[in-house]
């Protein structure tokens, strides 16, 4: 009756009586098959405590998760190539505009982009608005 219920492959199912949750493998009539995942799910409640992962947060501000080299884990790792798009950066009279280097003047009424391409490096650029 699986399947006429709405459950397909994938769905998940909590018996709240018994503190267990499922996971429906096929949702087929009269043969469901579901698999219990308590025990897979169970004591893990953050990240860091996963067996793959980073044990700790520790220095690790600004960084971002990636897969590592071995595809068996996760760690954390910072982008390749150089600058940033802060505000800081680009607007560095703190006027609302962006310093157009180039130019070497102030244009309101332009918006600047950047293209980072996987070599590393990143090109940047202006369109006008209006």
């Amino acid at each position: 009756d699986d399947a006429s219920e709405g459950y397909t492959v994938g769905s998940g199912w909590y018996d709240t009586t018994n503190d267990k949750s499922y996971i429906c493998l096929d949702s087929s009539d009269g043969a469901a098959v579901w698999i219990e995942t308590t025990e897979v799910f169970n004591g893990f409640t953050t990240f860091t405590a996963l067996s793959d992962t980073p044990a700790n947060y520790d220095g690790q501000a600004g960084r971002y998760t990636k897969v590592n080299a071995d595809e068996t884990a996760l760690e954390f790792g910072t982008p390749a190539g150089a600058g940033d798009m802060e505000k800081s950066t680009y607007d560095t009279d703190d006027d609302g505009d962006i310093d157009v280097a180039a130019g070497g003047t102030e244009k309101s009424l332009w918006t600047q982009y950047a293209i980072p391409y996987l070599s590393g490096t990143t090109a940047f650029g202006e369109i006008p608005i209006g």
